[in-house]
């Protein structure tokens, strides 16, 4: 079943503060971010056990960066975490989530970012 929207999201701001951010990252966002962010704002799924960055939130930029800098320390350690470039290079990793298992989710960068395939890396 589908998972009802609360009746007052959390944490959602003005859409311009969505322009700002993709301007600030230089990346283009998926739009599927954003449908549900203004559907379900912060917050996670399943009780909380899978959780979306989200954009809105004044941590993003620090989240994504803290995210990228323990990719980046993964990456160093050589095979299974260096199969992929960590943001900003492109095509590579950008984070978009993780879970309550201290599992991280990514965008892996390539082509169009509606097509943006996710990747779960296990820690």
């Amino acid at each position: 079943s589908i998972i009802a929207p609360p009746a007052a999201p959390q944490l959602i701001e003005h859409i311009d503060t969505w322009n700002r951010v993709q301007d600030e990252l230089g990346l283009k966002l998926p739009t599927d971010l954003l449908d549900i962010m203004l559907t379900y704002g912060a917050g996670g799924f399943a009780d909380g056990d899978i959780r979306l960055h989200n954009p809105f939130d004044a941590c993003y930029p620090s989240v994504v960066a803290r995210e990228c800098n323990m990719a980046r320390v993964a990456y160093d350690l050589g095979p299974p975490y260096s199969d992929h470039a960590i943001y900003p290079d492109r095509p590579g990793l950008f984070p978009c989530g993780s879970d309550s298992n201290g599992n991280s989710l990514y965008w892996y960068t390539i082509g169009e970012c509606a097509t943006w395939p996710i990747i779960l890396r296990a820690h």
